[in-house]
C-alpha cells in the first residue's frame, strides 16, 4: 500500500507501477497518493480502476488562429447586439463590451479589470482616450475610443448606476455580482455573439476580438509599427505572428499563382 511505504521506496514503485499498468497511472505521478472510497489506504487495485485523462480538446485537430471579424460581420454583430439592448436594457452592458473590446485591442484579463475611474473624468463622461496597463508587459499602452464605444459605454455606466471604484463589466441576472467578468464568460459572450449574427461560433474567441481592429488596420495601411503600438507588443515580430502578417500574405500570393 503507496501510504504506508517509506518515502525514499516511493520513486521505485512509481517506476514499476508505470511499466506494469501504463497511462491508467498517468495522474499518480503528479499528485500524493489520495485516498481510497469510505477512507481505506490507496492500494494497486485501485490505482488500476483509476479513469486516464481525458485527451486535449484539441488533439488530432488542426486549430488555428481564431479569425477576426471583418468589417460587415462586425457591423451586424453590433445591430443584433442593439436590438437585444432595446429589449433588455441590461443587455447594454453586452454592446459596450463588444464596442469597447474592437476598439481597446487588449487582452481579455486587461479588458475585463477595467474600472468605471479608468475611463471617465471627473463629471463621469467617458473620454476618448485613457491608458491601460499591461498585464503581461508591465507597461501602459493609450486606448482610443470611437463614437459607438464611448456612446454605449456611457449608456451602460448610466443605466447600472456603477460608482467610479466599480467594474465596467460585471455579470448581471437575478445575482449580480459587483467582481468582473471572468475570462471564461467573455469567451463565452464573444461566442454567443457570432452565433446570434449567423456566424460560426467555432471560428471567434476573445482574440477575435483583440484582432479585428489590428487586421483592418494593417490591412490598409500596411504599417505593422502602429499595430505593435495599439496592440502594445514588445516586438514587431509579435505582432506579425499574431496577426498572421506572413501566412496571410504567402496565403494571397498562393492564390495568384495558376500553374
Amino acid at each position: 500500500q503507496c501510504s504506508l511505504l517509506p518515502e525514499a521506496n516511493i520513486g521505485y514503485l512509481m517506476k514499476d507501477m508505470l511499466r506494469r499498468y501504463g497511462r491508467r497511472l498517468y495522474l499518480l505521478e503528479r499528485q500524493p497518493f489520495p485516498k481510497a472510497s469510505g477512507g481505506k489506504p490507496f492500494t494497486m487495485s485501485d490505482a488500476a480502476n483509476q479513469e486516464p485523462p481525458r485527451p486535449a480538446w484539441n488533439k488530432d485537430r488542426a486549430v488555428g488562429q481564431m479569425k477576426p471579424f471583418d468589417p460587415e460581420e462586425a457591423q451586424h454583430v453590433r445591430e443584433c447586439l442593439e436590438v437585444e439592448a432595446r429589449k433588455t436594457p441590461a443587455r447594454t452592458r453586452d454592446l459596450a463590451l463588444f464596442n469597447l473590446g474592437l476598439d481597446a485591442m487588449c487582452r481579455a484579463s486587461e479588458l475585463l479589470s477595467l474600472k468605471v475611474e479608468h475611463m471617465t473624468d471627473h463629471l463621469g463622461r467617458v473620454v476618448e482616450e485613457f491608458d491601460v496597463l499591461q498585464e503581461k508587459t508591465g507597461r501602459s499602452k493609450t486606448v482610443t475610443l470611437g463614437r459607438e464605444a464611448r456612446h454605449s459605454l456611457q449608456m451602460w455606466i448610466d443605466m447600472s448606476g456603477k460608482d467610479v471604484g466599480d467594474y465596467v463589466f460585471t455579470s448581471i441576472g437575478p445575482r449580480p455580482s459587483e467582481g468582473p467578468l471572468s475570462r471564461m464568460q467573455y469567451s463565452r459572450l464573444v461566442k454567443s455573439w457570432a452565433e446570434m449574427a449567423r456566424l460560426d461560433r467555432r471560428r471567434f474567441s476573445t482574440h477575435s476580438m483583440r484582432r479585428t481592429k489590428s487586421s483592418l488596420i494593417y490591412k490598409e495601411t500596411k504599417n505593422l509599427r502602429a499595430c505593435q503600438h495599439l496592440l502594445g507588443h514588445k516586438s514587431i515580430g509579435s505582432t506579425a505572428e499574431y496577426l498572421g502578417v506572413d501566412k496571410r500574405e504567402a496565403l494571397d500570393l498562393a492564390k495568384d499563382i495558376e500553374i
